[in-house]
């Protein structure tokens, strides 16, 4: 049963007292004492201190996440267009360009790290070796043509250095084998480095170039 009394006070030997207010099951609750301004002052100095301490090795980890996430993403759009390559019986190709120009098209958007394209090889749509990586425009191709060009974009990771094969793509044939090569991912601000391998066979893996020798 919940009880209340009105709490009172009452001077001890010239001095206050509180008498203390039952509440629920017969408890009894004293007053509480707040923080007081310094008190306040010195848990925010602290915590300054420690954010401090602490901001390069976030901004080093969330980096690395960021670089990790982006190397899982293009393995498995490599991955996605062997499984495609063999279930439809034909090429697809996987083709890295540079920065997009800003006459490629007017809805097109703006990849400031480059970007990939997987699609079906029907077209002269990735550049050859050494060339410039520049993509096809819509000057080139027709509308229906350059529509699922577009569809098939996906950017590269901004903040990270990526190298593409010497040959800029992949293609996967119909029993899922595919020109062989590497992409390497760098980061500038942590200075740590991974590799997709890509073996003739189709298999994709991601490396760590120093764990060992089978990632050179």
């Amino acid at each position: 049963m919940r009880h209340y009394r009105a709490g009172s006070k009452r001077v001890v030997s010239g001095q206050r007292a509180d008498i203390a207010i039952a509440g629920w099951g017969g408890k009894t609750y004293g007053c509480e004492r707040g923080f007081t301004l310094t008190e306040l002052i010195i848990v925010i100095a602290i915590i300054g201190i420690l954010t401090t301490v602490a901001s390069p090795n976030i901004s080093r980890l969330l980096a690395n996440i960021r670089m990790h996430s982006s190397i899982k993403e293009i393995a498995s759009e490599l991955q996605l267009a062997r499984l495609k390559a063999i279930s439809q019986g034909t090429d697809i190709t996987v083709c890295f360009y540079d920065t997009s120009p800003g006459s490629l098209h007017l809805d097109f958007p703006q990849y400031t790290n480059g970007f990939f394209s997987t699609y079906v090889d029907t077209t002269d749509w990735c550049p050859s070796s050494g060339s410039t990586l520049s993509p096809p425009s819509s000057e080139n191709l027709s509308l229906s043509e350059f529509r699922r060009f577009k569809a098939g974009v996906r950017a590269l990771p901004v903040g990270i250095d990526v190298r593409p094969p010497q040959t800029n793509h992949f293609t996967f044939n119909s029993r899922g084998r595919v020109n062989p090569g590497n992409i390497e991912f760098s980061n500038p601000g942590t200075q740590s480095t991974r590799k997709i391998k890509v073996h003739y066979t189709g298999r994709v893996r991601i490396c760590d170039p120093a764990s060992g020798s089978n990632c050179t």
